[in-house]
């Protein structure tokens, strides 16, 4: 599980922001049991939701997120070339590092991993290991100081690490066994960030089709059949074409940016998706099936639901974080909250699966999903700086306050300052230029 999240100097971040998973120390009985999981000694949110105005930085978490999982897993290829987003709107942003760190659980431990980096050069790493008390495993600036317990097992790899390549990859890279590969997997592998305006369907076909036992796609149908959208199966197969069959450049792109395609051995495979919907006669009785595309036939909210069952079902097997960016995206508030009662159900969610997302669905905080400091709010400030706060971090604000109200009312922030339509002036502004002569 993730106990934490910061970045510094990333897109709309300038200061330091954190993302913190773990309680307050107060309680809420009739949300604490369903909301909070205990691992390793530590107390953690299973979900948590962030608001914010648009063009205010929400989705940036997201990205400085992927950016640092895509550097720890890519930063070992001599090819890889590091590209951070800084902060653009002041003069000093260009000359400083940025910074990324996470905080985690991992066989019962926790462990805290960051790195700041300055164009392509690492500037500091470093790794922290925490029982009883918390032990630095390795430290870098300027040079790779590593802690006596660990001396003998990892000075060896210092001497093949890169300049412009984290010690953590360079480990990987040589092959480094253990600890450090668990610690690799777990942050390259256990942690899932979907944008929520991008649909694809790859995902959840591919659970369907890499596992023989009919339990999956059973698990899938039902979801489908419980969000009330008309199906009554689903077909997933793989077709297997000869790769002179399209375009060298169409196979060129999927081979390079899609996993739904193989194009090795002369061959290509494209799975196929049909949904299945039950046909009526005139007088309402059933009189059989008829087979839809899913991505050629089926709405927008059907595809986006299919696409995100993939890797909420992954993530809730097999004890993952999954970060959605626009959840409610083409999704009735009723399918978002079904979602969120996934994670929150102690049947379902057994592995201690996490669900970070944002979203614009106010009707969410009436519902009262959500302990105060799992609540976040992303505000911007005049000089073009995101914020990101919780809203359990504000006095006066307890159980019993009306979240809505307060934050439509601007109280947290978050919100916009946009102007009355009204005040909009059209009196300078004649038919033909609307129109044109």
């Amino acid at each position: 599980m993730i106990k934490e999240l910061k970045c510094k100097n990333f897109k709309s971040f300038k200061k330091e922001q954190i993302l913190s998973l773990e309680p307050i120390n107060r309680l809420e009985s009739d949300l604490d049991i369903f909301n909070i999981a205990e691992i390793g000694g530590e107390k953690l949110f299973k979900t948590a939701v962030i608001y914010g105005h648009n063009a205010y930085g929400k989705s940036n978490l997201f990205k400085a997120l992927k950016t640092m999982i895509q550097i720890i897993k890519f930063s070992g290829n001599n090819d890889y070339e590091i590209n951070i987003d800084n902060f653009k709107l002041d003069e000093e942003s260009s000359s400083l590092p940025s910074m990324f760190e996470i905080t985690f659980i991992l066989n019962e431990l926790t462990y805290r991993y960051g790195f700041e980096i300055f164009k392509d050069t690492v500037i500091k790493e470093w790794l922290y290991k925490k029982n009883k008390r918390e032990v630095n495993i390795y430290n870098r600036e300027n040079e790779i100081n590593i802690n006596t317990s660990y001396r003998e097992k990892l000075k060896k790899y210092v001497e093949f690490t890169r300049k412009d390549e984290l010690f953590l990859s360079s480990m990987i890279r040589n092959n480094i066994q253990d600890e450090m590969k668990e610690i690799y997997k777990k942050l390259t592998e256990d942690i899932v960030i979907i944008s929520g305006e991008q649909i694809n369907t790859h995902m959840t076909s591919t659970l369907i089709l890499e596992n023989d036992e009919r339990s999956i796609k059973e698990l899938i149908l039902t979801c489908l059949k419980f969000a009330d959208l008309g199906i009554s199966d689903i077909s997933v197969k793989e077709d297997e074409k000869s790769a002179s069959e399209i375009p060298d450049f169409i196979r060129e792109l999927f081979a390079k940016n899609t996993k739904d395609m193989n194009t090795s051995k002369g061959k290509w495979v494209e799975i196929q998706e049909q949904i299945v919907h039950k046909k009526y006669n005139n007088e309402g009785l059933e009189i059989g099936t008829i087979d839809f595309d899913l991505l050629a036939n089926e709405s927008e909210g059907t595809i986006k639901f299919y696409s995100l069952l993939g890797p909420i079902l992954d993530s809730l097997l097999n004890g993952k974080s999954v970060f959605i960016d626009e959840l409610d995206s083409k999704l009735h508030n009723t399918l978002t909250t079904k979602i969120i009662n996934l994670f929150n159900n102690l049947g379902i969610n057994k592995k201690n699966s996490q669900l970070i997302f944002n979203t614009h669905d106010l009707q969410i905080l009436s519902d009262k999903f959500f302990r105060r400091d799992q609540i976040y709010i992303v505000d911007k400030n005049e000089y073009g700086e995101s914020e990101l706060a919780s809203i359990g971090d504000y006095k006066g604000i307890d159980k019993k306050t009306n979240i809505l109200k307060h934050y439509l009312a601007g109280n947290f922030g978050g919100i916009g300052r946009v102007k009355d339509i009204n005040d909009l002036s059209f009196n300078n502004i004649s038919n033909n230029n609307l129109m044109g002569d």
